[in-house]
């Protein structure tokens, strides 16, 4: 599935991809900034964050296709390979400026459901993390996916990933309004 915006073609994966980074940044952003963190620390933390999960979902993708044995045979993101890289950015930020660890690590860890949750609608569209086969109600078929297996009824995983991950940040959110400081 592709969206064409002028001669231009573009990916609803993408799309989302680029739009989970934007979400969790601008509330990342607005956390910190709330909370009193100089926005040239946030802006720097967020592009070395951007760098390392950029990085680590890209060599997480090719080390488990060169684990499973079959040679590299395309290049993607891994979600998992992406917070790796997210959370190790936080970490070496947190030491750079240690004032404010704290709050960059809890902010971050919230915006990770966050971003998740974006991004998984990203893999709904690529038919990429499809599920098992089903005969439930709730199943998706997919008909010119390049990675599910077309025109037989599978389990939206991805569907299922997103909302758990968006009510994952949702809880968090609100354990962390309860929370006397």
């Amino acid at each position: 599935m592709e969206i064409i915006i002028r001669h231009w073609r573009v990916s609803p994966y993408a799309i989302c991809f680029l739009m989970s980074f934007v979400c969790a940044y601008i509330y990342v952003a607005l956390k910190l900034r709330k909370q009193g963190i100089i926005k040239r620390y946030i802006f720097y933390m967020m592009m070395l964050n951007t760098v390392l999960i950029l990085y680590f979902g890209l060599v997480y993708t090719v080390v488990t296709q060169l684990i499973q044995g079959n040679g590299i045979r395309e290049l993607g993101f891994s979600s998992l390979g992406g917070m790796m890289g997210m959370m190790l950015g936080v970490f070496i930020f947190s030491k750079i400026s240690p004032d404010s660890k704290t709050a960059v690590f809890r902010e971050n860890i919230k915006a990770l459901g966050l971003m998740y949750s974006v991004s998984k609608l990203g893999c709904f569209f690529a038919g990429c993390c499809y599920g098992k086969e089903t005969d439930s109600i709730f199943a998706i078929t997919f008909h010119e996916s390049e990675f599910a297996p077309n025109n037989v009824p599978l389990i939206p995983t991805e569907i299922y990933s997103s909302v758990l991950d968006f009510a994952h940040f949702a809880l968090l959110l609100f354990i962390a309004s309860r929370k006397k400081k």
